[in-house]
């Protein structure tokens, strides 16, 4: 029996890097700094366009900066992504509220809402201020 280690992928976010005017932001699936949604033991493609702007996740908001000490990177296959595919596998242990900042500029990145699975941490989740943004089911 051969076990295939590519996991399925339940839906893709599309990140990309735009001048806003103001500042640089993330722009993912066309939605400006969106909450985004995942699930629990749900496998999600990260394609990324952001040269110049690393992207990482964390535990903390941090005052909306990059935290090295706060970066998580549990089930994926790669952090501070600049180009390139990533996958995340979203482990049953991953708590309810993460961050996505970027390495280089404070006030660019987002929330990350965590559902489903059994974990019982309550997280602190506030309502967001930005449209969620959910992956895409094609390509």
């Amino acid at each position: 029996m051969i076990v295939d280690p590519t996991p399925d992928i339940s839906g893709t976010f599309n990140i990309i890097v735009v001048d806003t005017g103001v500042q640089n932001r993330y722009f993912i699936n066309g939605i400006e700094a969106p909450t985004l949604e995942v699930e629990r033991g749900l496998s999600y493609q990260f394609e990324f366009n952001t040269v110049g702007h690393p992207f990482w996740i964390q535990y903390t908001d941090n005052a909306n900066q990059y935290s090295s000490i706060d970066s998580y990177s549990q089930g994926m296959t790669g952090t501070a992504m600049e180009t390139g595919t990533m996958v995340w596998t979203v482990e049953e242990d991953t708590p309810d509220v993460l961050y996505y900042r970027c390495q280089l500029h404070a006030g660019m990145g987002g929330m990350i809402t965590v559902s489903g699975g059994s974990n019982t941490s309550t997280g602190g989740v506030t309502t967001p201020t930005t449209t969620p943004a959910t992956p895409s089911s094609g390509y």
